[in-house]
């Protein structure tokens, strides 16, 4: 009897640690053309995060170009919420992404006459040798072949042309230090498998460890808050990758993988916190990097 009692205790420590391995697995293998190709996700997407703040956008074009942009790339511009934000401020912009699904959705969105959006890739940018004065890349550098990207940057820049990635990592709740927990908690451990350990790496350091071509480097942050109710802040939860990793292993639909991130979260919380409105705040940081040569 003791010997089968070791014999099942064993078994179920080996398939606890296959689960553990295949979710690790999923996490540093994740190949960003398979996310984000579901038509319901991009409109979440799309609604949920935080678009790319004008004081970025200023600070690239008062502060660090030298002359006024002709053409700006924002790569892996998703839905095209952040490359929206580029307009009256170049005279043609071009947003580029992997995922068909998120470009239908850009084209279906935003329409302006300097705007307009491509499938492609951070390895091939759609653009003449030296023709480009801006390159942005907004949440998105993280997916990056980044040494095929920054060749690629290399290669369409102008001289005194401006490279800028940015990131909002870890949001925080202002307004319940319970539903702020109840957050970290999801974000951290019971999802924190399911992102690719790359993500948590740059995340960690907010992008400054991201080694930057050229040698002209700032850094710019600023923080922002953003009105969310709880539904939303779900909603908003649903559109990680992380989540759809875990929806993707166990099997489950996006409303059960929402109501088992409910479940989760009011481990933390009171049900009250989830009938009031709140905060949801993010530090938004953009390291960016100016070629060399420029002309003045």
């Amino acid at each position: 009897k003791q010997w089968y009692q070791r014999r099942v205790r064993g078994h179920l420590h080996k398939m606890k640690w296959l689960r553990f391995a295949s979710r690790r697995f999923i996490a540093t293998t994740m190949h960003p053309e398979k996310l984000f190709v579901n038509s319901d996700l991009s409109q979440r997407y799309a609604k949920y995060r935080p678009r790319l703040p004008f004081e970025h956008v200023e600070t690239i074009v008062n502060k660090l170009l030298i002359r006024a942009p002709k053409l700006w790339i924002d790569v892996g511009c998703g839905p095209g919420n952040s490359t929206q934000q580029i307009i009256g401020y170049s005279q043609k912009i071009i947003g580029v992404d992997i995922s068909e699904t998120q470009i239908e959705a850009a084209i279906k969105t935003h329409d302006h006459p300097s705007l307009s959006f491509v499938k492609g890739s951070c390895a091939a940018i759609p653009a003449e040798d030296e023709s480009v004065d801006v390159i942005t890349a907004v949440q998105a550098a993280h997916y990056f072949d980044l040494p095929a990207f920054f060749a690629e940057v290399s290669r369409t820049l102008k001289p005194g042309g401006v490279v800028s990635l940015i990131c909002y990592p870890d949001p925080t709740i202002k307004t319940s230090t319970s539903l702020s927990s109840a957050l970290d908690y999801i974000n951290h451990q019971f999802l924190g498998d399911y992102f690719p350990d790359v993500r948590k790496k740059y995340f960690s350091t907010r992008y400054t460890s991201i080694d930057l071509p050229f040698d002209r480097h700032t850094e710019h942050t600023i923080d922002l808050d953003i009105p969310i109710s709880y539904p939303e802040l779900l909603d908003l939860i649903s559109s990680w990758s992380g989540f759809q990793n875990y929806c993707n292993e166990q099997g489950l639909s996006v409303e059960d993988g929402v109501s088992v991130i409910d479940r989760e979260m009011m481990k933390f919380c009171s049900h009250s916190v989830a009938k009031d409105d709140h905060v949801l705040s993010y530090t938004c940081t953009m390291v960016s990097a100016v070629k060399e040569d420029a002309i003045e």
